[in-house]
């Protein structure tokens, strides 16, 4: 027993000297990277000949969500349907579609006998209120003077106060019909009525639809024109109702191949039978004058603010393993890098990883460089 005693300290202690090296060896190994990226070998003047080229890799700015389908509309309100205010003839027509024209503009003339019978009426209204005029004032001097008693006065002026309002109506009526106040006046003045009814623009904008032709016979209210104020435009987005969690409020919708955005207000909150599609409303803050209501077009929803990565051509993106890569020229080489697919827009795609913006990525000659890649033990 006493042996052992004596013995087992400087075992002990031989033991410990010979752990530590093996300790600090494990450590190390711990520390270096399981796996380290392989590098491609290619010189300058084969990347030449295999026409590969980089570029370099742009912030994204926001994050792909979806790709949909868009109609362009006008927003209510600022679309008219232009309608004959009376039956007859029309005999002249002076704006074509996609005509722009201002407000009070003459669209097209009608002969109508209708407006000549609201013209006579017209005459007759404003001779009666002039009538009623005469009176009031006559029947004033009368009652100041005590000829008359004060009921008859009262019956004057409720007169008079009738026909004003009359005279007034029909001048509106008039101005509802498409005359202007100076044309008003004029027939007033000169007591000549005409059949011309002319037909003008109830606003500044553009001539989107024409539903007539020259000597054709309409009816009172027959839409004639739609005529739309096309400054301000809306997209409708069709949205599968499973990705329409994925949008909200102040989204962007981008038009594809085209530099025209929207910003999303409204998201709708029913299925529409005809197209089994959610209706997401965007109104157009860039681009609407190259973009025409009807016109169907394809649309990018991206969310701003987002950390989004980076933005690199298609063509730049690589997959292997069933990852995605892209890869970085070295001074001794491409280094291919594992990135997250985010989305694509406008033909690039949006990736997150180990990049910089001062990195010179493969967006040329990928396959070639992948090819090589997959030559090597690194790339199986």
């Amino acid at each position: 027993m006493k042996i052992v005693t004596e013995y087992a300290p400087r075992a002990a202690q031989r033991y410990r000297h010979a752990v530590r090296p093996l300790a600090l060896i494990a450590a190390l190994a711990t520390a270096a990277p399981a796996h380290a990226a392989p590098l491609i070998p290619i010189t300058a003047d084969q990347a030449a000949k295999l026409d590969i080229r980089t570029a370099k890799p742009r912030p994204a700015g926001a994050t792909p969500l979806l790709s949909a389908s868009a109609r362009v509309v006008v927003p209510p309100g600022r679309e008219f349907m232009v309608s004959a205010t009376h039956a007859g003839l029309v005999s002249r027509i002076d704006v074509a579609v996609g005509d722009t024209v201002t407000k009070g503009q003459v669209l097209a003339q009608m002969a109508s006998p209708a407006f000549l019978t609201l013209q006579r009426e017209a005459l007759q209204a404003s001779h009666e209120h002039h009538l009623a005029d005469s009176l009031l004032n006559r029947d004033q001097k009368l009652l100041a003077e005590g000829a008359i008693p004060k009921r008859r006065w009262d019956e004057t002026r409720t007169l008079h106060d009738k026909n004003s309002a009359g005279d007034a109506e029909v001048r509106q009526v008039l101005s509802i019909a498409g005359m202007t106040p100076a044309e008003i006046d004029q027939l007033f003045k000169t007591q000549k009525l005409t059949d011309r009814l002319e037909i003008r623009a109830p606003v500044s904008g553009t001539v989107l639809e024409r539903l007539v032709t020259t000597g054709e016979r309409v009816d009172q209210l027959a839409a004639l024109f739609r005529v739309a104020d096309v400054s301000r435009l809306w997209l409708e987005i069709d949205l599968p109702p499973e990705q329409v969690d994925k949008v909200a409020d102040g989204d962007v919708a981008r038009v594809q191949g085209r530099e025209i955005s929207a910003r999303i207000d409204s998201v709708g909150k029913q299925v529409l039978p005809a197209t089994h599609s959610v209706v997401a409303r965007a109104e157009v803050d860039n681009g609407a004058q190259r973009l025409y209501p009807g016109q169907t077009v394809g649309v990018d929803i991206l969310r701003s603010g987002a950390a989004a990565g980076f933005r690199v051509p298609a063509a730049a993106l690589a997959r292997q393993a069933g990852a995605s890569y892209v890869f970085v020229r070295l001074p001794q080489g491409f280094e291919p890098r594992t990135v997250e697919f985010l989305g694509q827009t406008n033909g690039d795609v949006v990736v997150s990883g180990a990049l910089s913006e001062q990195d010179d990525v493969a967006v040329q000659g990928v396959a070639a460089i992948k090819a090589k890649w997959t030559e090597s033990e690194g790339g199986e």
